[in-house]
């Protein structure tokens, strides 16, 4: 069996990413569906999206390492090339999946809203600012079909303005840049906003809120990144490592209570602190967690569930909106379990028809090709 070393997924991050997943799954459930009084669960459950982003900040400085020695031994290799080849790396990371659930979701919403003719034409093509992921560089008034997809959105354009910067100055960014950046982001996201994490559309006079969440974020994760590899170079004993598992199992098991019962307010960047303690400490192996990547059994049910993720994130906002227009007369509670239910199925079919079409992609590729080029 391999050791926990040579294991390229980290099962703790991936077991938390299904559970942050799942987290706002329930977040938008209890809030946009009609259940009535009384059922109101993991109400700020929108502090999910910012571990999802302070992981991709760890991620992207992993990464980056091949793409400097790629520039290095290449003088046509330019940063910008780089930068391009990252974000188009990424993009082609999440396909076909994210396109998959803009078309589900798209057939949802003009049902949902008994479009005309002309508004689900205006709503496709409005719609397509989301396919390209730019619906968060500030347009007013796009409507939103796939309303998970502002994540990605925010994601990819502050990569593309922070991964060159990593590139070019890779000391330096982690360094200082990223927890410099981190503090003076967040400091000025606590004292504009009253109301936390809350939103994603608010222009702040440059940015989105959403952006500028995304940016925080990704920088935090370089901070994380930083002192995971100095926790990383020492030796502890059993007793510092049991408390390294206490306190990294309590850090979110704390957000997630916390969050289940409190909304939002400036004490959300107390639990984004919380949560960067918790990734760094996961990506660290310093705590007995790291046990789970040790039995097979674990660690690939742990991938699976890090890798279904994704896919019940993108299954799930249009439901949310709209499903009471496909189930009415019922319960609230009836109708959350129903909601429940079908973003897992929904999510289950993505992943499935995803992996489908990426393994007949060559032959559907080849077949468009044939359709639409004559030689």
């Amino acid at each position: 069996m391999k050791g926990v070393q040579s294991r390229r997924r980290n099962s703790t991050i991936d077991l938390m990413k299904f559970l942050f997943a799942l987290l706002i799954v329930c977040f938008h459930g209890q809030k946009n569906l009609p259940l009535g009084d009384g059922l109101h669960f993991f109400i700020n459950g929108r502090i999910g999206v910012e571990f999802f982003f302070i992981v991709s900040g760890y991620l992207m400085v992993c990464s980056s390492g091949r793409y400097i020695r790629a520039m290095e031994s290449s003088k046509d290799f330019s940063i910008w090339q780089n930068t391009i080849d990252f974000i188009k790396h990424k993009i082609v990371g999440l396909s076909p999946n994210v396109f998959l659930a803009w078309i589900l979701a798209f057939m949802v919403v003009v049902i949902g809203q008994e479009c005309t003719a002309m508004q689900v034409l205006r709503k496709f093509l409005a719609g397509l600012f989301e396919c390209f992921f730019i619906a968060r560089a500030g347009f007013r008034g796009i409507p939103s079909i796939n309303g998970a997809t502002w994540y990605l959105s925010a994601m990819l354009i502050g990569m593309s303005i922070l991964f060159p910067i990593l590139v070019k100055k890779r000391d330096f960014y982690v360094h200082w840049f990223a927890p410099l950046g981190s503090l003076l982001l967040y400091g000025f996201m606590s004292s504009s906003w009253d109301n936390g994490m809350a939103g994603s559309t608010m222009f702040t006079g440059f940015a989105t809120k959403g952006l500028l969440r995304a940016l925080g974020g990704l920088l935090l994760g370089a901070v994380c990144y930083l002192v995971a590899e100095k926790l990383k170079s020492v030796n502890y004993r059993p007793f510092m490592k049991v408390l390294f598992t206490l306190l990294l199992t309590g850090s979110f098991a704390f957000v997630f209570r916390y969050v289940y019962s409190n909304k939002n307010s400036s004490f959300d960047f107390v639990l984004v602190a919380i949560i960067a303690v918790g990734v760094t400490l996961s990506f660290a192996n310093v705590s007995y967690t790291q046990l789970l990547n040790r039995n097979a059994l674990v660690y690939h049910v742990c991938g699976w569930l890090g890798e279904f993720s994704m896919n019940l994130f993108l299954s799930h906002g249009y439901w949310s909106n709209y499903l009471q227009v496909f189930v009415p007369g019922i319960t609230g509670m009836q109708l959350f379990r129903i909601y429940l239910a079908v973003v897992f199925v929904n999510a289950i079919l993505l992943m499935i028809v995803s992996k489908l079409i990426l393994h007949y992609w060559p032959a559907i590729k080849g077949m468009l090709y044939r359709l639409c080029i004559q030689e």
